[in-house]
């Protein structure tokens, strides 16, 4: 939905020079997309983990509320688009 979003806005924007219009967009949307699939690897990371680092996991996760795991996604997610 945030790339239709954002795709809509720069259409309106640059409705004259669509192509323009679709290399402001990659240029908006890249940036946000690659920060948020790095964010992604890292919990992803910890939901697979084996040995020590699951040890760990269970521990931080018994003891830490689950808001300091998301926060670095939901503060992606809430900033300006």
């Amino acid at each position: 939905l945030e790339d239709a979003y954002v795709l809509s806005l720069e259409l309106k924007n640059n409705f004259s020079q669509p192509r323009m219009a679709f290399e402001k967009f990659v240029a908006r949307r890249d940036d946000r997309i690659k920060k948020f699939r790095k964010l992604c690897r890292r919990s992803e990371g910890w939901v697979m983990a084996s040995g020590i680092k699951l040890w760990i996991r269970e521990f931080f996760y018994k003891h830490v509320p689950m808001s300091f795991f998301t926060k670095p996604i939901d503060n992606l997610l809430s900033s300006e688009i």
